[in-house]
């Protein structure tokens, strides 16, 4: 039998690496959405912002999708799709752009800041395609860069050959609003006296600080569910200005709630506005007590990029909506009133 020959070798060799590499699967497209809806089978996809180089991104609550060239496996644990947070997890890094180099330090994607992630927010709706609800303990800093690494050992094909190679991409997210503040905290009232909230005025800064092809509610509350101040429920009307499409009205008040009911259309025509006008709020408190309107930190407030920015430092803090103060007591000379009841 006669041994082959030197081309022959050097050719099945070539033949036999193209074949290994050729049956790495790749990353077709990797892009970011805003969330239109979570159905217990879904995320729905709402508002394409592209892949690398995106710009918009929401801070929070948003869609990853990759999709890969062919069926891929996780490479934790012994299932063959990637439906579950252990197994989306090792996919991704996050950092800063302005941090050199991807460390554990400063990976943004790791379950300490996800612990809001659940199961059911991680789906593989087709072979080789995988979308997360991303939902961050913490909102993501408006108007900054950060870069998404997909880690090359993250998944496999169905042989176990890992991804061709890391693939990074990079985004910019979405600008704070710029908010016109109803402080009343000058106003000088006692126990159960009324307090007239100047105009109250949240706006884009950019066409995406709204989360564009969203609804949900925007609830007012007092920070920190102070009961030391009770919303007037008859008080109050809410417009929203922007183009056809957009709107927001005043829901069922309680004294602890001023819930905004809202629609954002998906254009990019307009800038979009929600004024409160006419707001008052009652003091029945017994000490002197400054305290802020903010936006509740649940999933409605999320459609609005920046209420949880104040300072950017990272660790969510509510941006004040407007400001309320009440005295336990106060001069004859200081006395609203106007504003006394009864």
């Amino acid at each position: 039998m006669k041994a082959l020959s030197k081309p022959l070798l050097i050719f099945f060799f070539v033949l036999a690496n193209y074949t290994i590499a050729f049956s790495q699967p790749t990353v077709t497209s990797l892009n970011f959405y805003a969330l239109n809806q979570e159905t217990t089978s879904d995320v729905v996809k709402g508002h394409d912002f592209g892949g690398n180089g995106a710009t918009e991104v929401p801070l929070n609550y948003f869609i990853i999708e990759v999709v890969f060239d062919q069926e891929v496996e996780p490479t934790v644990g012994t299932g063959t799709v990637i439906n579950s947070v252990a197994e989306v997890l090792p996919l991704f890094d996050l950092k800063l752009s302005s941090e050199a180099t991807h460390t554990t330090a400063n990976d943004l994607f790791q379950i300490s800041n996800l612990t809001n992630l659940e199961n059911n927010d991680v789906y593989e709706p087709t072979n080789g395609t995988v979308k997360l609800l991303v939902k961050f303990n913490n909102d993501l800093l408006p108007n900054t860069s950060y870069d998404l690494r997909l880690n090359a050992s993250s998944v496999t094909d169905n042989s176990g050959d890992p991804l061709a190679a890391a693939s990074t991409f990079s985004f910019t997210t979405a600008s704070a609003p710029s908010i016109t503040v109803g402080d009343a905290s000058a106003v000088n009232v006692c126990n159960n006296e009324v307090i007239d909230v100047p105009t109250i005025v949240i706006s884009e800064a950019s066409k995406h600080t709204f989360v564009r092809n969203t609804s949900g509610t925007l609830t007012l509350i007092f920070e920190g569910n102070n009961t030391n101040f009770e919303f007037i429920t008859t008080s109050a009307t809410v417009n929203m200005l922007g183009a056809s499409g957009n709107t927001a009205t005043k829901g069922t008040v309680s004294a602890a709630e001023f819930p905004i009911n809202y629609t954002i259309a998906d254009d990019n025509v307009r800038f979009v506005s929600i004024i409160i006008t006419g707001l008052q709020v009652r003091f029945v408190g017994s000490a002197d007590e400054t305290i802020n309107i903010v936006a509740k930190d649940d999933v409605g407030r999320h459609n609005i990029n920046g209420l949880y920015s104040q300072g950017k430092t990272g660790a969510n803090a509510a941006v004040p909506l407007g400001i309320v103060a009440g005295k336990g007591s106060i001069s004859d000379a200081a006395l609203n009133t106007s504003a006394i009841i009864g």
